[in-house]
C-alpha cells in the first residue's frame, strides 16, 4: 500500500459499505488503522476517505474544511495525526450544517443494535417522531414466536410505546 501510494495511485478507504459483517463507521476505522499499519501516514490514511473520496467522485464541495464547502464533520476529543486510533474519539458530527453531540450518537448506535437484536428475533421496530417531538418507538413481534430473551431485549427501548404482540406465540427461554 505504501509503495502504490509512493507511485502515486490514489488510494481510497472503502470497507464502509453494505458488506456482510462491515459495521458502517466502525469498519472505517479498522480500515483507517489497517492503512497505518500498511505503512501511510496518519495524513495520509485519513485523506484516503475524505479528499480523495471526494477527488475520485469529482466533487469539490466535500473533502476537505473549506469556506462555502458542505458542513459534514467529524469532530474527535483527540489528535489522529498522533495516533489514527483516536478517529474513534468522537465528540459529535456536523452533519449538513447540522450539530449531532456524542450522547445522541451513542442514543442512535444502541437503537442500531437493539432494532438488530429485534430482527434477529424475527421482529421488527419503528420510529416516530410526529409524536410533539418526541422520538416514540415500536415493536413487532407480530407472527412471531417470543421467548424470555426476546423481550429483555424490548425492555431495553427507552422510548417503547407500543409493543404489537399480534398472532405471537411464546415459547420457553
Amino acid at each position: 500500500v505504501s509503495e502504490m501510494h509512493l507511485a502515486g495511485v490514489m488510494i481510497l478507504a472503502g470497507s464502509d459499505s453494505p458488506n456482510p459483517y462491515c459495521i458502517p463507521g466502525s469498519s472505517l476505522h479498522d480500515e483507517l488503522e489497517l492503512l497505518v499499519d500498511a505503512g501511510l501516514s496518519p495524513m495520509v490514511a485519513l485523506q484516503t476517505a475524505t479528499q480523495n473520496a471526494a477527488v475520485y467522485l469529482g466533487r469539490s464541495d466535500v473533502g476537505t474544511i473549506e469556506a462555502g464547502n458542505v458542513a459534514d464533520l467529524v469532530l474527535l476529543d483527540s489528535d489522529p495525526l498522533a495516533n489514527i486510533a483516536n478517529t474513534r474519539t468522537i465528540a459529535g458530527v456536523m452533519l449538513r450544517g447540522r450539530w449531532v453531540n456524542k450522547q445522541t450518537i451513542e442514543r442512535m448506535l444502541n437503537e442500531s443494535r437493539l432494532t438488530a437484536q429485534v430482527e434477529n428475533f424475527g421482529g421488527s421496530w419503528e420510529r416516530d417522531y410526529t409524536k410533539i417531538g418526541q422520538p416514540v418507538s415500536q415493536v413487532s413481534f407480530a407472527n412471531t414466536q417470543i421467548n424470555h430473551e426476546s423481550l429483555s431485549v424490548v425492555a431495553e427501548f427507552i422510548h417503547l410505546r407500543r409493543l404489537n404482540l399480534f398472532n405471537t406465540s411464546t415459547a420457553d427461554a
